[in-house]
């Protein structure tokens, strides 16, 4: 039952920083860890190159970390 919680409350917060995000870089984010798609396929779907499609996956990622460290979730 606690881990239920811990998921849920997870889940929200996470759900909380996407919403946070501008529509392209959610968008990028889903893409690719939700339905797995290499950087290069994204590029491709996206029309943007794929050395920035990495570089925005890098930054969402350290400020996804920053924010999960801030929400008490990681140490």
């Amino acid at each position: 039952m606690e881990q239920t919680v811990e998921t849920r409350a997870l889940s929200a917060a996470l759900e909380r920083y996407l919403g946070s995000l501008p529509v392209k870089e959610r968008v990028l984010f889903v893409k690719r860890y939700y339905y797995a798609c290499s950087y290069s396929e994204i590029a491709a779907e996206t029309g943007i190159p794929r050395t920035t499609v990495h570089r925005l996956l890098s930054r969402i990622k350290t400020d996804l970390k920053d924010f999960l460290k801030k929400e008490g979730y990681l140490p």
